[in-house]
């Protein structure tokens, strides 16, 4: 499956790959590195051929491919920001 998605000249790392039998099929869930300046359409675009491409294997049922910028690190490892712009870290429980 990692090849399936390295051969994709966008990919630029694949993390957080999933497989498990969803009855009889395999779901697949993976996280996928690409360019963080490409438009939504291109993004979009590689996400369905990386969908397609894994739909094909022999035994794939369902896939979900989520984009992440190449780069950015995992979301998990980066301190979250309020819509505010606080991060978490600073931000109190307490009513203002």
């Amino acid at each position: 499956m990692i090849e399936a998605l390295g051969d994709h000249p966008a990919v630029e790392g694949v993390h957080d790959l999933t497989v498990f039998y969803d009855g009889t099929d395999l779901e697949v869930e993976v996280h996928v590195e690409v360019d963080g300046e490409m438009t939504l359409r291109e993004a979009h675009d590689v996400e369905t051929a990386l969908v397609t491409s894994l739909r094909d294997l022999e035994d794939v049922g369902d896939v979900h491919v989520h984009l992440d910028p190449s780069g950015l690190g995992e979301w998990k490892d980066a301190a979250e920001v309020s819509i505010g712009g606080s991060t978490d870290e600073t931000r109190s429980n307490e009513d203002p």
